[in-house]
C-alpha cells in the first residue's frame, strides 16, 4: 500500500538535492524504494494497487539523488509492505538533504 507525504515547497532560490529517505523506526513492515512525484490534482494516499495508477506516477523519480528545484512542490511517494500478519507500524519519514 502507497504512502505519501507532501514534502513542501522548496521557497529557497537554490534546488535542494535528497540525499536519502527512511522510515527509521520500522516495525513489521518493509518500506519500497521511495520517489518524488508531482501533484496533479490527486492525493496518493490510501492507493490500494502498488506501483500507483494516477497519472503524476509516470512522472516519477528516485527520491535518493532527487532535486526539488526552487519554487517546485512534490510528492514523497513509497509503499510500505507487511511482513507479518499482526500488522505493523512506522514512525514518519526522515528525510535527508
Amino acid at each position: 500500500m502507497p504512502s505519501h507525504s507532501r514534502l513542501g515547497k522548496n521557497s529557497s532560490a537554490s534546488p535542494v538535492t535528497v540525499r536519502n529517505v527512511a522510515l527509521p523506526k520500522l516495525v513489521r513492515l518493509r518500506m519500497t524504494k521511495a520517489f518524488l512525484v508531482p501533484i496533479l490534482h490527486k492525493t496518493l494516499i490510501g492507493e490500494a494497487y502498488w506501483p500507483p495508477k494516477a497519472r503524476a506516477w509516470e512522472q516519477r523519480r528516485p527520491a535518493d539523488g532527487g532535486v526539488i528545484l526552487p519554487g517546485q512542490t512534490l510528492n514523497l511517494v513509497f509503499g510500505l509492505t507487511m511482513i507479518t500478519n499482526r500488522g505493523g507500524y512506522s514512525s514518519g519519514p526522515l528525510i535527508t538533504y
